[in-house]
């Protein structure tokens, strides 16, 4: 299958490969001929980054394949039949689920890097977490000691976008988070999400979404 990201860049997938999708981010996968695809929705009140050690959008290829469908299975069967207690079960297939993820990403990556993916991976969730707050990235790579050219190539590499465009993206999640209690303004909202300038913010969001976030919210 080949995947197209939000920057335009594309990649095709190995069999067996998986991907985590946050809820509003762009999603374009297409098959070169008939495709199987197995895929669990669903929704929690955690960050997952901050939970578990699974980057957004990247594709990864899992060595334990067989058990993480045949837990799929399982989290559909529970869903097409419900039964007592088909909530917590699910939940706690979901989190087996992540646990078997994580570990199969963490493995594939190459051990000269994993030192250098561990304080990235963690760099990258504080910024994400505290994506309101206004982040230098040169002075990530001051920390991490590294030139920073090789701050963004190893980024690129690591979660397969820019920390540019990381951070928007969390941005951006974080403004339909606080727009969904319907309490705040749009000015409010973009401010509190990390967005310093409003006209900055219109003119993001309407190349992103393709209008105005007024017309956005009165679509969806």
């Amino acid at each position: 299958m080949v995947f197209t990201f939000e920057d335009g860049h594309q990649e095709t997938s190995e069999k067996g490969s998986c991907i985590l999708f946050p809820p509003t981010v762009y999603q374009d996968y297409r098959g070169k001929e008939d495709f199987f695809n197995s895929f669990v929705e669903f929704q929690t009140d955690q960050v997952i980054e901050e939970t578990y050690a699974i980057p957004c959008n990247q594709l990864f290829q899992p060595k334990n394949i067989q058990q993480i469908n045949k837990l799929i299975q399982k989290i559909n069967h529970e869903s097409l039949l419900p039964q007592r207690h088909t909530e917590e079960l699910i939940a706690a297939y979901m989190t087996n689920l992540l646990v078997l993820l994580e570990r199969s990403f963490e493995e594939s990556i190459p051990q000269p890097q994993h030192e250098h993916y561990q304080l990235f991976q963690a760099m990258r969730l504080k910024m994400l977490v505290n994506c309101e707050q206004q982040w230098d990235f040169s002075q990530f790579s001051r920390e991490l000691s590294i030139g920073k050219s090789q701050f963004y190539k190893l980024y690129q590499q690591f979660f397969h976008t820019t920390p540019k465009e990381d951070l928007l993206q969390a941005r951006f999640q974080k403004f339909f988070y606080l727009r969904s209690n319907e309490t705040l303004t749009i000015r409010e909202a973009a401010f509190q999400s990390g967005f310093q300038n409003i006209n900055h913010f219109n003119r993001l969001f309407a190349k992103r979404y393709g209008c105005a976030p007024t017309k956005y919210q009165q679509e969806q």
